[in-house]
C-alpha cells in the first residue's frame, strides 16, 4: 500500500485493534478458551504480518495456523451463547456443519492451484497479471521441463514487462537473442 490512508491498510488496522479488544474482553470476563484462541491467533500472526518485510508470494498457507485460534475462540463463543440462550443444538451443528463442507471444497480447489509449477504461477498471474515472479517461475518451470518454446514465450512476456523502463533495453535484447547469434 502506497499510504495509511489505503482501504487495505485500514481494514488491517480495524481488524488487528478489533481482535486486540476481543482478547482484552475475554479476558476481563476471564473467558479462558476465547481469550486462548485469540491469543494464539495473534502469536501465531507475528512472524507474518510484514512488520519486517519478508518476500512472500502466497501467503495464504501462513494462515492455517493461526486459524486455529480464531476457531477455538469462535466456537467456544458459539456454545457459550447456546448455552446462555438455550437454543436448539441442531441450528449451530448445521452450520458448522456447512462451513466444514465448504472448506474442504475450497482447500481442494486451493490445491489444484498448488499441483505443479505450471498451476502455480498461471493462478498467480489471474490474481496479478503484472507478476514479475510469475512470468519468470513459468519460463523456469518450462526450462527444467525441457520445453523451451514455451519458456522463450514466457521469458519474452517477463522481458516486455520488466521493459516499461527504458534503461532495460539490453535485456530485451538478451531475451530475444540469448545466444548472441545475430
Amino acid at each position: 500500500p502506497e499510504s495509511i490512508f489505503n482501504p487495505l491498510v485500514i481494514f488491517g488496522l480495524v481488524g488487528a485493534l478489533s481482535i486486540v479488544g476481543l482478547m482484552v474482553f475475554s479476558w476481563r470476563k476471564k473467558w479462558w478458551p476465547e481469550f486462548l484462541g485469540f491469543l494464539w491467533f495473534c502469536a501465531f500472526m507475528l512472524p507474518v504480518i510484514q512488520i519486517v518485510p519478508w518476500m512472500a508470494i502466497f501467503g495464504s498457507r501462513v494462515l492455517y495456523l493461526p486459524l486455529v485460534g480464531l476457531a477455538i475462540a469462535f466456537l467456544s463463543l458459539v456454545f457459550r451463547f447456546i448455552e446462555n440462550n438455550k437454543i436448539n443444538v441442531l441450528i449451530p451443528q448445521a452450520f458448522a456443519a456447512f462451513l466444514i463442507i465448504a472448506s474442504v471444497i475450497l482447500s481442494v480447489n486451493r490445491n489444484q492451484e498448488w499441483r505443479n509449477g505450471e498451476t502455480l504461477w498461471k493462478s498467480a498471474l489471474k490474481i496479478t497479471p503484472e507478476n514479475r515472479i510469475a512470468y519468470d517461475g513459468l519460463q523456469y518451470f518450462y526450462r527444467i521441463q525441457g520445453n523451451f518454446g514455451a519458456a522463450q514465450i514466457w521469458r519474452k512476456k517477463l522481458a516486455d514487462f520488466l521493459l516499461k523502463k527504458p534503461e532495460l533495453e539490453l535485456l530485451k535484447r538478451l531475451v530475444e537473442n540469448p545466444y548472441g547469434t545475430d
